[in-house]
């Protein structure tokens, strides 16, 4: 149970793995038993257990339970990924939501919305002379997590490096998280900066959009960084630092992807993440600069040549369009069972934006919807109550009436991404990538 982090809820607990996404939510008996599992009891420790908790009358039961939660355990390969994190045990479904954690597994923090560089893409406006929270704020929602464990910690901006405090404010957020991760444009990473990086962070997600120097420049918006950027990277792989490269698809980079994943190769990243792009903040005023739908269409040779060459090259790649299926098989209509849907999003995920509010996940960063400010020990009541995380849990499958009546619904893609819908419309309409749906 080492690769596991198991954590107890109001409603029993959660089981997660440490390093991915896979996650168990475990009612209490559940949850008891799994503790059992984790201490390396045996069946009679574990049942004797059960008993000075629970009213137990049948204890071959509890025995099949400990055999199945055993097998569980020993077997994340095969926990369902799909299409809920809640198995709902009521009989009225309709009414139960995805019960909230106590706090969230995983926290996406922008410590800034200050930037070095104007990037086309940008999500969330960053710029020059935005704003960033104060030293005291930051400490308030230190001091308020201190007694919870994140499984990770994602620190973003903005470019976390403009911040002169930021050795200071990692060491803060050190002790709150099993994966501590930096998201940087990696332009201001020097000898000095690495030589502490190196021992307060688990790995860095690094931002790279073109594999020359005119390409990034023009998507990035200053010139004199490409270099700068490379050399960030070279720093942080000398330091044994791993290094994820996030890219997004534009026509910047779609005819030269293969220079990008050459370039990271050589130099020693980890893995490859290469994205679409979501159209909040900047994007929305730069649309010409990425590929229309059916320009991905015709590239999808393109994309899965180059993942299919590459994927021995990285720990983790992940390149192409997610709904390429739609645009090959015939939509097939069927009759569901309504159930909660969601992805991470407010159940196990949050962002903290600069300006202090909580939003379900870094996409909803450019929306209005939000929580209120989390300051001075709000971060927990807002995490439970605000509006915008309740309807997060809240979701329903019959209420995206074409995904409730599609055979691709679970094995594929459950319905999408609720932040691409919530930008193209609502959280109820369709995510715009689909071509069942559009």
């Amino acid at each position: 149970m080492d690769s596991l982090l198991l954590r107890r809820e109001p409603f029993g607990g959660v089981l997660a793995e440490r390093e991915g996404t896979k996650v168990k939510f475990l009612n209490h008996t559940g949850f008891e038993i799994t503790y059992g599992i984790a201490n390396g009891w045996s069946e009679d420790e574990i049942i004797n257990y059960i008993k000075s908790k629970f009213d137990v009358s049948n204890v071959p039961l509890v025995k099949n339970d400990i055999k199945e939660f055993r097998r569980m355990v020993s077997n994340i390969k095969d926990w369902d990924s799909g299409e809920s994190l809640w198995k709902d045990p009521s009989e009225n479904k309709e009414s139960s939501p995805i019960p909230a954690l106590s706090a969230p597994l995983d926290l996406y923090w922008e410590i800034t919305k200050r930037c070095n560089l104007y990037c086309r893409h940008c999500y969330n406006e960053s710029g020059r002379k935005d704003y960033e929270p104060s030293l005291e704020q930051i400490r308030s929602v230190v001091n308020e997590l201190s007694s919870t464990k994140l499984r990770s910690l994602a620190i973003s901006g903005g470019e976390p490096l403009m911040r002169k405090d930021l050795r200071t404010i990692i060491g803060w957020l050190r002790p709150l998280a099993t994966n501590l991760v930096l998201a940087t444009n990696g332009t201001l990473i020097d000898e000095q900066r690495v030589a502490w990086l190196r021992e307060m962070i688990n790995e860095v997600n690094l931002s790279l959009d073109a594999g020359n120097k005119s390409a990034y420049e023009q998507f990035r918006g200053r010139r004199g960084t490409f270099e700068k950027c490379l050399r960030g990277l070279d720093l942080l792989v000398e330091q044994k630092v791993p290094v994820i490269i996030q890219t997004t698809i534009s026509r910047f980079n779609i005819d030269s992807l293969e220079e990008i994943a050459t370039l990271a190769i050589e130099r020693g990243a980890t893995a490859w993440i290469v994205r679409l792009p979501v159209f909040s903040g900047r994007a929305t005023r730069n649309e010409g600069d990425f590929l229309s739908r059916n320009e991905l269409i015709e590239k999808e040779p393109l994309l899965s040549e180059i993942r299919l060459r590459y994927q021995s090259k990285f720990a983790d790649l992940q390149l192409g369009v997610n709904f390429m299926w739609s645009y090959q098989k015939p939509y097939t209509h069927v009759q569901l069972e309504d159930r909660a849907i969601s992805c991470s999003a407010g159940t196990v995920g949050v962002l903290l934006t600069a300006e202090g509010t909580l939003a379900p996940c870094p996409l909803f960063s450019g929306t209005d919807f939000k929580s209120d400010a989390v300051w001075n020990g709000n971060f927990l009541k807002e995490w439970k109550t605000a509006r915008c995380m309740q309807t997060m849990r809240s979701l329903r499958l019959n209420k995206i009436e074409r995904c409730f009546h599609c055979a691709h619904f679970k094995v594929k893609c459950s319905t999408g991404c609720r932040a691409k819908a919530y930008l193209s419309g609502n959280l109820y309409s369709t995510d715009p990538d689909c071509g069942y749906l559009n």
